[in-house]
């Protein structure tokens, strides 16, 4: 008996990038940032160093980049002056972040959890109008580029 010749398979259509699912990813990255940077997404990547005098947690990519090291150690970046070390303040990034995440362990679990999962709810409960919106963006031209 011949065997079956097989049907050419269809690959899908790239869609668009989902706006839902960028929406989605950057709170995700905001919790991430915050428990460990102790700074918002936004603060993180663009915003100022918290100066190694200023006495906060708060870390920049700035900072992580070695903009603001110690000027005589270059191999360990310093978070905060000599004087730190006698109140028992971590002088290091690595220090400082594992400090920010001891204390911020709990919450951002607990919202990395929660976040998909609302998401999942949401997406669930609007699917009618979300499915009417990419309809029209098809319509529009530009469900190849962008989706809700």
């Amino acid at each position: 008996m011949p065997r079956k010749s097989k049907a050419k398979r269809r690959r899908s259509r790239k869609t668009g990038i989902s706006i839902l699912g960028v929406a989605e990813t950057a709170m995700l990255l905001n919790v991430a940032t915050n428990a460990m940077f102790n700074n918002s997404l936004m603060g993180f990547l663009s915003g100022p160093s918290s100066g190694a005098a200023a006495g906060t947690y708060k870390i920049t990519l700035r900072e992580l980049m070695g903009q603001y090291g110690a000027a005589n150690d270059p191999n360990k970046p310093r978070v905060y002056g000599p004087t730190a070390a006698a109140g028992g303040h971590p002088q290091t990034f690595a220090g400082a972040i594992g400090y920010n995440i001891k204390r911020n362990w709990i919450g951002a679990a607990g919202q990395m959890i929660l976040i998909p999962i609302g998401f999942r709810f949401g997406k669930a409960i609007a699917k009618p109008a979300i499915n009417r919106t990419n309809r029209l963006l098809t319509k529009a031209k530009v469900a190849k580029t962008v989706k809700l």
